[in-house]
């Protein structure tokens, strides 16, 4: 081969790489997103009763944690949820689109009580659960765990992030 010949090749195979190369790059950011990151705190909901559940909980409050919530997991132990804390107290609607552990969700008013229960929630189903009205935050929790501890309408959810977003 020539060195004009290998000047070429070697020209045309640095082209061909920064092409591959751009094309990766763009197919990755298009269909992916960086997993969020979430900090972890504790969430203790209080019964009626005044029974004690404490859950160690991953805070999911800026955009993209809020939309990514539980999604892509294979397991969630029984003593952990997330917990979501919204910018605005007003009604909601979560789903379970690429969610895959079964989940109860407890919707919490600006006061931290539980104004709503939407229970056993299937993988992966679109369809929208509604707060059923305003609401501050949402925790969810393994499916069951709502029945199995008694908790209700009415207990109260103590977290520091949220006792801070809400006021009180």
């Amino acid at each position: 081969m020539s060195k004009q010949n290998l000047k070429y090749a070697a020209f045309a195979a640095a082209v061909l790489a920064v092409i591959l190369i751009v094309t990766g790059l763009a197919l990755y950011h298009q269909g992916t997103t960086a997993p969020a990151l979430f900090s972890e705190d504790q969430a203790v909901v209080i019964s009626q009763n005044s029974a004690r559940h404490v859950f160690r909980v991953e805070i999911a409050e800026t955009p993209s944690q809020l939309a990514q919530g539980l999604m892509n997991r294979d397991h969630l132990p029984a003593d952990h949820g997330m917990l979501f804390i919204f910018s605005t107290v007003e009604e909601t609607s979560m789903w379970m689109h690429n969610t895959r552990i079964p989940l109860d969700m407890l919707f919490i008013d600006n006061d931290g009580k539980i104004t709503h229960i939407a229970f056993n929630n299937r993988p992966y189903d679109d369809r929208r659960v509604s707060s059923g009205g305003p609401v501050r935050a949402a925790l969810e929790i393994n499916a069951g765990q709502v029945a199995s501890l008694g908790i209700q309408v009415g207990d109260t959810v103590q977290n520091a992030r949220l006792t801070r977003a809400s006021g009180f």
